[in-house]
């Protein structure tokens, strides 16, 4: 599994949100014969939202850990707003599919969903014409389909992709929302022994709404980890949720968060949205 390698990028100006907290002491780090549970001990919590990138980008976010505990060289022991880690961030062209099951990764695929959950106008022919009985679409406004998509992944010191979830996300609309699809992806480490990183369960949701303007997709997943670098499995467990928005004007936002409980120097998590599947 996981055969994707992870990617460190220089920062570009884009404009970004990113806030959160981290709380908890920084711990020393342990030897090569001690458990890695307790090396950087506090909690870490970020939000993060980006405007939607170009048409055929990606908007790419990055945070890493230091060989002191520091993300992105910001001490996280602090928990003063100003010290929030700020991501990474790339924009790079992405590739697109109109295929709504389209997986070349080999993930697993949760759930999906199919909308929309407002109601189309009622046709009466005997009061409307024709070209309004047809589910209430005027044929001079054609109706268009736009597909996005949000992916994270966290990797380990070692380069070890350890977890990940993604949404993709398709809407129709003309003056306004037709019809949606949406579906949520996950991935985790096992270890050779049968230990390792699992989906925790009942965390994973995925839910959609939509009204005459937009549709929003939202997702969330948590995983834990129970293996040799922790029997207990109580000292690791990272969280993510994701949010796409698009409407009838042809745009979107992208959003979420994520968290890691404990984590160790190295560990890096990239956050990607974009247009089309952007695996």
């Amino acid at each position: 599994m996981f055969a994707r390698s992870a990617r460190r990028r220089a920062a570009i100006g884009l404009a970004v949100v990113v806030a959160g907290f981290v709380t908890g002491p920084t711990a020393q780090l342990a030897s090569a014969s001690e458990p890695l549970a307790d090396i950087c001990a506090q909690p870490l919590d970020v939000t993060w939202a980006v405007p939607m990138p170009p048409p055929g980008f990606v908007t790419e976010l990055d945070w890493i850990s230091g060989p002191d505990c520091t993300i992105n060289g910001i001490d996280t022991t602090q928990t003063d707003s100003s010290t929030v880690p700020e991501p990474y961030i790339t924009v790079m062209p992405t590739v697109s599919t109109t295929d709504p099951s389209a997986n070349p990764e080999g993930l697993t695929q949760f759930n999906s969903v199919t909308g929309p959950d407002t109601p189309l106008p009622v046709c009466d022919p005997d009061t409307q014409t024709l070209v309004q009985c047809t589910n209430g679409i005027d044929a001079s406004t054609p109706t268009q389909t736009l597909h996005a998509s949000v992916h994270q992944r966290s990797w380990d010191c070692c380069n070890i992709a350890m977890n990940e979830y993604d949404l993709q996300w398709w809407w129709t609309y003309d003056t306004r929302i037709r019809g949606y699809r949406g579906n949520d992806f996950g991935q985790w480490h096992r270890e050779s022994d049968g230990g390792g990183w699992y989906e925790a369960g009942g965390t994973e949701h995925l839910g959609a709404s939509s009204n005459y303007s937009s549709a929003t997709l939202t997702g969330s997943i948590g995983y834990g980890y129970q293996g040799g670098f922790d029997p207990s499995g109580q000292a690791y467990y990272n969280a993510y949720s994701n949010k796409i928005t698009g409407d009838t004007s042809g745009n979107w936002s992208c959003s979420g968060s994520w968290s890691w409980r404990r984590h160790a120097p190295g560990w890096h998590i990239q956050t990607w949205c974009g247009w089309g599947d952007s695996w």
